[in-house]
């Protein structure tokens, strides 16, 4: 009888209509294929203590195949600094991105920012407000340099300093445990050339 119930109340057309649905419907997830090396670069701004040379900010821009991660110490989040480092360091460098995917910053929105995307022809993709998740590639990075910097520092005024070698040693590191390679060694098709082995 019971079962007969359950079954009936599951079914009726009437209680279902009048009872609100208070169940979460997921949304369907649409990955984010990575075509080439390169090809799609998530970008971030953190803010970490003051340095006695005035940088305040550190730049984050991490490529989402290899997962390599270029680091830009900033004195300020200003667009034109952003703009400055975006062509100068990374697509002079690195060439042009088909994508990339930052936060809804006033810095990464701006029309200096939009004009550079326009000219290269760089699609931007936007991470949801208030939920960093999104551009979980620059999160775990940011992730990394902190706890690295929090174990190597006293003073964290210092962090300047450190920015080269834990990027050596993350560059150096298997990365994730679905390539089983690091970062540099998916860039150069090699390990890193170093006297000592931080794994």
């Amino acid at each position: 009888m019971y079962t007969d119930i359950k079954t009936y109340i599951k079914t009726c057309e009437i209680c279902k209509r009048s009872k609100r649905d208070t169940h979460s419907h997921p949304v369907q997830l649409k990955p984010m294929p990575i075509k080439k090396v390169f090809s799609r670069w998530h970008m971030d701004i953190y803010e970490l203590p003051e340095t006695s040379e005035k940088y305040l900010y550190l730049l984050l821009v991490v490529d989402s195949g290899p997962k390599w991660c270029e680091p830009f110490p900033m004195r300020t989040q200003e667009a034109s600094e952003v703009a400055s480092i975006l062509f100068r360091e990374t697509i002079a460098r690195f060439g042009a991105p088909h994508c990339i995917v930052s936060d809804q910053g006033a810095n990464f929105r701006s029309k200096l920012v939009s004009a550079l995307h326009e000219l290269l022809q760089i699609k931007r993709h936007y991470t949801s407000s208030y939920h960093p998740q999104t551009n979980a590639a620059c999160e775990r990075m940011k992730f990394f340099i902190v706890q690295t910097l929090r174990t190597q520092l006293e003073k964290q005024i210092d962090w300047l300093n450190l920015i080269a070698p834990i990027m050596m040693a993350y560059r150096m590191t298997t990365a994730t445990q679905s390539t089983q390679y690091s970062p540099f060694h998916l860039l150069f098709g090699q390990e890193m050339i170093a006297p000592f082995d931080v794994a």
